[in-house]
């Protein structure tokens, strides 16, 4: 058996000779040796463009519980690391403050309540009293008018008895033109008494008071009407004052067609006898004044019902103030009621306490704790200026840790900034080049990953068909054609180095595809062909792994 002794291609570089040639020392056999460190088995495989990152483990996002009340903290169920569900109880805050106010609060409102209700129940009985009063004849300002109605009916109808018998005594000069100027008064007057009725309506509609007389004057009353519309601005008072203006006009053209016709009627009486004419005027004065008496009643009416109206609403306006009460009330006590509720923090996800800054005993100030939602976790990272260009959200990426060893995880790119980090508030970073945030969401198996630990990440940004794979060194050029220098020959047989044109496809810096005819997989091709390339053609020997 021949023992061979191997000059690595290190070694052998030293000792090439002036024409070129390595050799390489050999006991009993001529034919040089390759070391097991100067060859590659050519691989079909695809091989990948890739950037390297270095990162920190996280959860995709992380909940910061806080509370809006103030008393101190009562327990806190968790520590940093513990696993914990949805709704689960994780702290408690005593709320003896808010419970003490909350008390306060209903024995406040109950005694508001009771006054309110003590309102009501007043308006509702002023309301009673004075509906009764007016429905049951109790009323003393409409009695009164009443009674001032009926005498000034019996006077109005004593004057006009008087005045119709003593005419009837007296046939001399009573002709039928004197009958028609006595049909025009009485005419009039029922136009007076219709028209002073209206206007008593119109004008107290508008103002909320009776006016005092038909046969005042008409400029004052209509005066007093656009004062009144001019305060109240709203469609409603202004189409009232109008039509009160309207209704004190035709009264006081009712009152002049009725003095126009008295007049005439007491004139034409005259020549036929003066006592009558008289007698007629007493008649005219106790219309003028049953006319009065009728406005009077009127007045009177509308003055209760108006009381009856003002006095509902002021029921209704007392039962919306106790509503009112009863809402606000209902509101603070609402606000009182739901922070008691929160006295128990509960879990609003689950994941993993990562931090808890409450202490037992203490107020509350701030955050409580925060829970890492590790139902997705990240890597996160920077890159160069340079490489952020390459990298794409969906690229694939596989990353080891130190906790687990050689252990490959896998993930994809979820998010590239187009931001450099921030160096505020470090000035001595502000030399440092560029640095752009990268987002990796691990995908598969994450059994051993420790949340806030490292990882070392591999990008993949590019990946070749399958092919033939070669180291990227092997590859050498000659006159404008790449070659690798292979190891021909079977097994067992005789082997020779032998020049292969290739052509080379995609790779990265530790590897490269090729193409070729002559180059197949599991063939053996040089790594450092400088070293090897003038033995083209030379039987070798191949130091086997």
């Amino acid at each position: 058996m021949v023992k061979k002794i191997v000059i690595p291609a290190s070694i052998a570089a030293l000792v090439a000779l002036g024409g070129g040639a390595t050799y390489f020392l050999t006991a009993g056999s001529s034919d040089p040796v390759v070391g097991a460190s100067d060859y590659a088995v050519v691989e079909k495989k695809e091989v990948s463009q890739s950037i390297n990152l270095s990162g920190t483990l996280g959860p995709k996002r992380d909940v910061v519980l806080a509370s809006k009340l103030t008393g101190p903290v009562e327990a806190l169920n968790v520590k940093v690391g513990d696993r914990i569900e949805t709704g689960q109880v994780l702290a408690q805050i005593n709320t003896d403050s808010e419970r003490g106010e909350l008390n306060a609060n209903y024995a406040q409102q109950a005694q508001n309540y009771a006054q309110s209700m003590a309102a009501v129940e007043q308006a509702q009985l002023q309301y009673q009293q004075t509906w009764d009063a007016l429905h049951q004849g109790l009323n003393a300002e409409v009695n009164g008018a009443e009674n001032a109605l009926h005498a000034a009916d019996h006077e109005y109808a004593e004057a006009k008895k008087l005045f119709e018998d003593s005419l009837h005594n007296r046939n001399a000069g009573i002709d039928d033109a004197l009958k028609a100027q006595a049909n025009a008064v009485n005419s009039a007057r029922d136009g007076v008494e219709t028209a002073s009725l209206d206007a008593v309506r119109a004008s107290f509609s508008a103002l909320g008071t009776a006016l005092n007389g038909a046969s005042e004057d008409a400029t004052d009353t209509a005066q007093k009407l656009q004062e009144q519309q001019a305060s109240k601005l709203n469609t409603q008072a202004i189409e009232q004052g109008i039509a009160a203006v309207d209704s004190v006009n035709r009264a006081r053209q009712a009152w002049d067609a009725l003095n126009r016709e008295q007049k005439n009627y007491e004139d034409a009486l005259v020549k036929v006898d003066q006592s009558l004419a008289t007698q007629q005027r007493a008649v005219a004065k106790a219309f003028a004044a049953r006319n009065d008496a009728a406005r009077g009643l009127e007045t009177a009416r509308l003055q209760a019902n108006n009381q009856l109206a003002t006095q509902s609403q002021a029921v209704d306006q007392a039962i919306r103030a106790a509503d009112a009460g009863n809402a606000v009330a209902a509101v603070a006590n609402r606000k009182l009621e739901l922070s008691i509720g929160e006295a128990s923090v509960r879990a609003p996800i689950r994941g993993v306490v990562t931090s808890v800054t409450g202490q037992v005993g203490k107020p509350v100030e701030g955050a409580l704790l925060t829970i890492a939602d590790d139902t997705d976790m990240l890597v996160r990272g920077t890159v160069s200026e340079a490489d952020v260009a390459k990298i794409k959200v969906g690229n694939e990426v596989t990353f080891t840790t130190p906790a687990t060893g050689t252990k490959q995880f896998k993930g994809r790119v979820s998010a590239v900034s187009t931001v450099a980090e921030s160096n505020a508030g470090e000035p001595e970073k502000k030399t440092k080049k560029a640095q752009f945030p990268i987002e990796i969401t691990v995908s598969g198996d994450r059994d051993g990953l420790l949340l806030g630990g490292s990882g070392k990440a591999k990008i993949v940004t590019a990946k070749s068909k399958p092919g033939l794979a070669v180291p990227k060194e092997a590859v050498f050029e000659e006159d404008g054609t790449s070659y690798v220098l292979a190891i021909d020959g079977s097994d067992e047989g005789t082997k020779v180095l032998k020049k292969v044109a290739v052509t080379v496809g995609k790779g990265n810096d530790f590897e490269t595809t090729v193409e070729s005819k002559d180059l197949k997989a599991q063939d053996l091709v040089i790594k450092a062909p400088d070293l090897y390339k003038n033995y083209e053609g030379v039987s070798v020997s191949v130091d086997k792994r």
